[in-house]
C-alpha cells in the first residue's frame, strides 16, 4: 500500500480540521455516478459558506469592545449568540436539502443543471443575508452606545477647559456675544480666541455644561472694529469709525473758531498729520465723539514757569492759562490759601494742557473802537502847582476796524489791521494846572510820625517795601513828620486813605492805611500836628502806619531821618 507524505497527511489533516473534502474525496467523487457529483457540490457550496462565516467572524470580532464597558460585553454576546443561530439554521437547511434529495429520483433530479444552479444560488444568497442582516445589526447597536456616551473636549486657545454633552452650547454663547457686541455698539465684532472640540467616548468624565459655559465667559475675548486717530504717526485716540474720525477732527476746529456776527472765518485748519487706520479692539477702549474731541483738545500736561505781572492775581493767571485755581495752588506748596499775597515779580509753577494738535484759525473780524481824546495842560498862576482844573472836557471818538487775526490754539499769534473808517473825531480835553510852588517851610528834619509803635516791615528786602510799616491800635494820632503844605488827602487804591505832605518842591511824605484823615488839600501843617489815625484800609492786613519819603517822586529809606534811636 502506497503510504503517504507527512505533508501529504499534513495537508489532509489541515482540510479536515476545516471541513473540507480531502483530494482523494473529491477524485472519489468526480469518477463516481450523478449522486456522487450531487455531494461533491453541495460539498463545494459548504465550503464557500464555511469561508463566508469565517470572514464574517473576522469582522465582526475586529470591532474594539474591550473599551466598552458592561453595555459593549451584551453587544458582543448578542452578536455571537445570532452568528451561532445562523450556522444552526444554515446546516439544518442543508441536511432537509440532502434528505429530501435521497427520496427524489437522483437520475432525473442530476440530469437538470438548471435546478442544481438554482439550488446553489438560493443557498448562498439565504446565507449572505442571514449573516448581513446580524453583523448589521450589531454594527447598529455598538453605533448607538457610542452616540450615548459621546461628549466633546473644550479647548480654548489649546488650553483644556471641560467636557459638554453638546457644542452647540458654546456656539450659542459665542453668537449671542457677538449679536449683542454688535447690537450694543453698531458695529462688526469678532472673536479672537481660537475654540477647537475633540470627540470623547470614555465615560469616566462626564459632561459639565454648566460649568464648562462659565468658564468658556471668562475666558472669551471679543473685539469690534474701530478707526485710531494717529497724529504725526503717534496713536492718540480710538473711535469706533471713520465717520466718527472726521466729525471729531472738525470738532477740535471749531473749538478754537470765536463764532462771532461780526467775525469771518477765513482759515481754521490742524497744522499736524493727521491719519485714520481700521484696527480690531477691545469695545471698551472706543471713545465716544466727546470725550474724543476732549483727548485732541486737552492734550498732556506740561509744567511752565509764570512770571507774576502787575495787577496779576490767582484768578486772573488761572483764566489767562486756562488752569484752574486749585491746580495752580497744588503745585505751588508754598501758597497756603487763595488770599495769600502775591506780588509782581513772584514765580509760579503752572501744569498747563498741550494739545495733541495745533489748529491754526484766521479770522477776519469788524470792530467799533474808541478813539482817545488828547490832553492839553494850560499854565493858571492863581493855582498851586498841586492843583488842575478841567477846562475842556475831552470825548473819546469812534473808528470801524477790520482785523485780520491768527490764533494758534486759541492763542492770538498776529493782529492785522486790514481797514479802518473813522466814524467819530476826539475831543482834546484842556486842563489847567497851578503855577504856584510849594512854600520851602520844611526844617529838613523828620518827626516820629505816630505815637510809639512796633517796626513790623523796614524799607526794601524782597518785597520792594517803599516805605516802613509802624503797628499801632487802630485810631492811635498820626502826626506831620515837618512843617508843609497837604497837597492829597483822600482814597488811593492800595494805600486805602493816604494824606501826602510836601515840605519842599522836591521833599514829600506820605501816611496810607488811615482809619481817618483830618486834614484838607492846601492846608498848611506844623510839624508834630495830628493829621489823621491809624487803621487798616486798602491792601492792608492789620492796623498799621505805611509811612513813606521821597525825593524828587523816588522812595528813600525814612529810617535814614532818624539815626540809631528807632
Amino acid at each position: 500500500m502506497k503510504m503517504k507524505r507527512p505533508h501529504e497527511r499534513k495537508q489532509h489533516t489541515d482540510r479536515k480540521k476545516a471541513g473540507k473534502p480531502s483530494q482523494q474525496e473529491i477524485s472519489t467523487l468526480e469518477k463516481g455516478n450523478g449522486t456522487t457529483r450531487s455531494k461533491m457540490y453541495f460539498m463545494k457550496i459548504k465550503e464557500n459558506i464555511s469561508e463566508y462565516v469565517d470572514k464574517s467572524k473576522k469582522y465582526i470580532t475586529s470591532i474594539d469592545v474591550t473599551k466598552l464597558k458592561e453595555k459593549a460585553s451584551n453587544t458582543a454576546a448578542i452578536v455571537k449568540d445570532r452568528l451561532s443561530k445562523g450556522a444552526i439554521t444554515l446546516r439544518n437547511k442543508l441536511s432537509d436539502s440532502f434528505a429530501n434529495a435521497k427520496q427524489m429520483d437522483y437520475q432525473n433530479l442530476l440530469r437538470s443543471k438548471a435546478f442544481i444552479i438554482t439550488c446553489v444560488f438560493l443557498v448562498a444568497i439565504i446565507a449572505v443575508v442571514g449573516i448581513g442582516q446580524q453583523v448589521k445589526q450589531a454594527q447598529i447597536q455598538h453605533q448607538l452606545f457610542l452616540e450615548e456616551n459621546k461628549t466633546y473636549k473644550v479647548f480654548i486657545d489649546g488650553a483644556y477647559i471641560g467636557n459638554v454633552s453638546d457644542t452647540q452650547i458654546i456656539e450659542d454663547h459665542i453668537n449671542n456675544q457677538l449679536t449683542d457686541l454688535m447690537y450694543a455698539y453698531d458695529l462688526e465684532a469678532r472673536l479672537i480666541n481660537e475654540i477647537t472640540y475633540e470627540e470623547y467616548f470614555e465615560n469616566e468624565i462626564e459632561a459639565q455644561d454648566s460649568l464648562v459655559l462659565n468658564k468658556t465667559k471668562n475666558l472669551l475675548d471679543f473685539q469690534t472694529r474701530s478707526v485710531m486717530i494717529y497724529v504725526n504717526d503717534n496713536p492718540v485716540v480710538r473711535v469706533a469709525s471713520e465717520q466718527d474720525a472726521e466729525e471729531i477732527i472738525e470738532n477740535v476746529k471749531q473749538a478754537y473758531v470765536s463764532n462771532s456776527e461780526n467775525s469771518r472765518v477765513m482759515v481754521a485748519e490742524i497744522n499736524d498729520r493727521v491719519d485714520y487706520k481700521v484696527e480690531w479692539a477691545q469695545p471698551s477702549d472706543i471713545r465716544d465723539l466727546e470725550s474724543a474731541t476732549a483727548v485732541l483738545l486737552r492734550g498732556t500736561d506740561k509744567e511752565i514757569k509764570h512770571i507774576v505781572e502787575s495787577g496779576e492775581n490767582i484768578w486772573v493767571i488761572a483764566q489767562k492759562n486756562k488752569v484752574t485755581v486749585s491746580e495752580i495752588m497744588d503745585a505751588n506748596p508754598q501758597l497756603s490759601s487763595q488770599s495769600d499775597i502775591i506780588r509782581p515779580g513772584d514765580e509760579l509753577s503752572l501744569v498747563v494742557p498741550e494739545p495733541f494738535v495745533n489748529v491754526e484759525v484766521v479770522e477776519e473780524i469788524q470792530v467799533v473802537e474808541s478813539i482817545p481824546f488828547s490832553t492839553r495842560n494850560v499854565n493858571n498862576n492863581s493855582m498851586y502847582t498841586w492843583e488842575s482844573r478841567v477846562q475842556t472836557r475831552g470825548q473819546p471818538g469812534e473808528k470801524e476796524v477790520v482785523y485780520r487775526i491768527s490764533k494758534i490754539n486759541g492763542k492770538e499769534v498776529e493782529r492785522e489791521i486790514i481797514e479802518e473808517t473813522i466814524i467819530k473825531e476826539p475831543v482834546e480835553q484842556v486842563v489847567a494846572r497851578g503855577t504856584i510852588g510849594v512854600p520851602a517851610n520844611g526844617s529838613g528834619t523828620l518827626a516820629w510820625p505816630t505815637s510809639g509803635g512796633r517796626i513790623s516791615s523796614m524799607f526794601g528786602g524782597a518785597r520792594r517795601h517803599t516805605g516802613v510799616d509802624i503797628a499801632n491800635p487802630t485810631g492811635t494820632p498820626v502826626y506831620a513828620a515837618d512843617h508843609g503844605t497837604v497837597v492829597f488827602a483822600g482814597w488811593n487804591g492800595g494805600y486805602g486813605n493816604l494824606i501826602r505832605v510836601a515840605h519842599t518842591s522836591s521833599m514829600q511824605t506820605y501816611y496810607a492805611h488811615l482809619s481817618s484823615i483830618n486834614v484838607r488839600v492846601g492846608q498848611t501843617v506844623n510839624k508834630g500836628e495830628v493829621i489823621g489815625r491809624v487803621g487798616s484800609t486798602g491792601q492792608s492786613t492789620g492796623p498799621h502806619l505805611h509811612f513813606e519819603v521821597r525825593l524828587n517822586g523816588s522812595p528813600v529809606n525814612p529810617m535814614n531821618y532818624y539815626g540809631s534811636t528807632r
